[in-house]
């Protein structure tokens, strides 16, 4: 419980997205930046050597949140996997 008797949200999720397209490093810094602002993300990170993109999140983001940040930059979303840490 907090001071306020509120109890806080301690629920992690690791998001794995794979993404078509991304070459190099301006790729993944470009992911990267559209990731920066959607809240509910901890932290991210885009690998183009893989096509992955790994995020831990405090709540559950949808496929959909994240396939429009992606594609918006000219990528292609393959694949979205979550799981409760």
């Amino acid at each position: 419980m907090s001071l306020f008797g509120i109890k806080p949200n301690n629920n992690k999720y690791e998001i794995t997205l794979h993404v078509k397209g991304m070459m190099c490093s301006h790729c993944e810094a470009m992911v990267n930046k559209a990731l920066d602002v959607i809240p509910g993300i901890i932290s991210h990170s885009a690998a183009a050597a893989t096509g992955e993109v790994r995020i831990i999140a405090g709540e559950v983001l949808s496929e959909e949140m994240l396939a429009g940040a992606v594609t918006g930059l000219g990528y292609q979303l393959i694949d979205y996997q979550i799981r409760k840490m």
